[in-house]
Formats: structure tokens, sequence, C-alpha cells
């Protein structure tokens, strides 16, 4: 019987096409079962503090997260969702990860998971308790300034007429990468007309303080046009900053959390003066503000004769107390 001789070589070319066969396939696939897993950074926290919590859907492409259970009694902000290819047991698996921010509301224990649709199926992942203590440091004391990162309160004009507008600004200067930024508190201002920038409407820069170069980052940006004279106060706030690693960093090295840092943004004071009385138009209504006003009679069709009545609503993020008539003198076609 005779036959080829196989050579070492040919043996090591077949060992490797079969290794690369075994490690990859024909494509990206799951390693096995999908899993789905929830972790938070940690478990234990107190009052005015925050935590870092993360989903990750691992060999199931396609999943999107339904629901996160227990994330109610927290406030909650979502900084990131990542897709990305690696290998896992030989395989190119896909993996999938969504990330929070919780600060707790509330003192307690917690518990929480996550609601993940895969292939039209609901799938569970392991259930995180959370424990919430009180604060016994003391709120201020939280609140230590990080070298490299502050903030910068902008108003634009602290002295206007009532219908003017000015402009409040939040920014944050920082030489870290910054990878979520906020304000703790929402912004109301009692008489005021308050529009926001859209959130991707708002800037990032370079900016060079004290011959250092930072990232300049706008928080929120808001047009303020108060509708009555007087003087306001726009309260301190707290600026919410979750940074990574120093900027220049290793470009090769992965972007992680390293740390967060809350700043209290400056109080700022607006004084309002009333409209000059000089150079008013006859017809002048004292309204500020963009009205809305819709009409209606009592009926459609009436007796020549016979009376009918007009309802008229104003409404609106305006002032209305100068408007004491809507309708003038005349009405053609009707006696008023």
């Amino acid at each position: 019987m005779t036959g080829r001789r196989i050579t070492a070589g040919t043996l090591i070319t077949i060992f490797i096409i079969a290794l690369i066969f075994c490690m990859f396939g024909s494509g990206a696939s799951a390693a096995g079962e999908p899993r789905f897993t929830l972790e938070v950074d940690s478990t234990e926290l107190s009052e005015n503090s925050s935590a870092i919590l993360k989903i990750t859907m691992t060999g199931a492409p396609g999943a999107e997260l339904v629901e996160i259970t227990g994330i109610g009694l927290f406030e909650s902000i979502h900084i990131d969702t990542s897709t990305y290819t690696e290998v896992i047991d030989g395989e190119l698996t896909d993996v999938k990860c969504v990330t929070y921010i919780i600060m707790p509301l509330f003192t307690g224990r917690y518990t929480l998971g996550g609601i993940v649709e895969y292939n039209g199926l609901l799938h569970f992942t392991n259930v995180v308790e959370v424990k919430v203590i009180e604060d016994h440091t003391g709120y201020k004391e939280q609140l230590q300034a990080v070298e490299g990162i502050f903030a910068e309160t902008i108003l634009s004009d602290s002295e206007i007429y009532v219908g003017q507008k000015t402009v409040l600004a939040y920014r944050v200067y920082s030489r870290y990468e910054v990878l979520s930024h906020f304000l703790l508190n929402d912004f109301r201002m009692e008489d005021f007309i308050t529009v926001n920038v859209p959130w991707d409407m708002l800037r990032t820069e370079t900016a060079v303080v004290e011959g250092k170069e930072y990232r300049k980052l706008e928080t929120q940006v808001s047009f303020l046009a108060p509708i009555k004279p007087g003087i306001y106060k726009i309260p301190s706030n707290e600026l919410c900053v979750y940074y990574g690693p120093q900027i220049p960093g290793n470009i090769f090295e992965e972007t992680d959390f390293s740390g967060n840092v809350s700043l209290l943004t400056e109080q700022k004071e607006i004084t309002v003066k009333p409209l000059p009385l000089e150079g008013q138009p006859a017809d002048f209504s004292w309204v500020v503000g963009k009205p809305e006003i819709d009409a209606e009679y009592s009926a459609a069709e009436v007796e020549y004769g016979d009376s009918v009545v007009l309802r008229v609503t104003v409404s609106g993020n305006c002032s209305l107390e100068g408007l004491d008539r809507i309708i003038g003198d005349d009405l053609p076609g009707f006696t008023v």
C-alpha cells in the first residue's frame, strides 16, 4: 500500500487553520447561552451620594433593555450605551452595555433588577440590593473640589426691563474627560418666560485658563424674559460632573469612570424694571409674552335682533394683568 507522507510543515498548517476556525467560526456569534447581568459599583450609599449602574447583555445581538425594576426610588441619568464585539470562550461575541448614574431619594434597602427583551422573549438579570443610609458626614462636606475642574455661572444682563431677554448659562471647565454633567435641581423661575437651549445644541470647545488648556462644556443655557417688575434671585444650584482620565491621556487606553464631583453654582440676582411710559403706542396692551386666544359663539345661527354670546379665552406663558379689553370699541355687524 502506498500513500503520501505528511510533512511537519503541513501538520502545523492544518493545526493553525483548525485553530482559527474554532476561535472565530464564520462570524460573530454568542458564546453559549446569552447572559444578562446588572452591576452597581457601590451597594452601600448615603444620601446625596451616587453610584454607577451598568447592565450588560452578552451574546444577545439586538437585545433591548425594557425596564430596571426599583430604579424609581432613585434619580437616574443615562450616560452611555455601547455595543462592541469581543472574544469570549474562543468565539466572537456581541456585547451591549447600558450605563446609568443613580442617586438615592430615600434611606432604606432597595432591590434593582433589569428586564431585557431578546428574540421576542423577556429575560431577567440578576438582582442587586442597595443599602442607603443617612448622611452623617454633612452635605456640604461632600462638595469637595477636584483640581482641574470648576464651574462658571454667566448672566448676560442683571438689570433689564419687563419683556427684555437675558441669558443664564452654566459651564464646566475640566482638564479631565467629562463623561456626564448636569444640574441636580430643576431650574424654574416664577414670573419669567424661560426657553432652554436643546441639549444637542450646547457647545463644547477648548479654552485656555491661566496658561492651561481646559475643555469648556455648556451644561445649560436659558433665555429668560420677565413678565413682571421686581427683584429676583437665582439660587445656587449643584452641578454634578462625572469624569474619566485626565486630558491628554493614553489614546490606547479605554476611557472609564474615574470619579465625580459636585460644584456649587454662583447665586445671581436680576432687577426687572417696569416699561417706561414715554413713547408707548396708543393701543399698547401691556401683555408681555405670547398669548393664545380662542373664541367661540354661544350659537352658530340666530334671528335678527336676538343676542349671542362671544366667549374669548386668553392663555399662555405671559402676563395678563394689564389686559382690560380684548375687543375694541366696535365689532362690525354687532352691537357690543
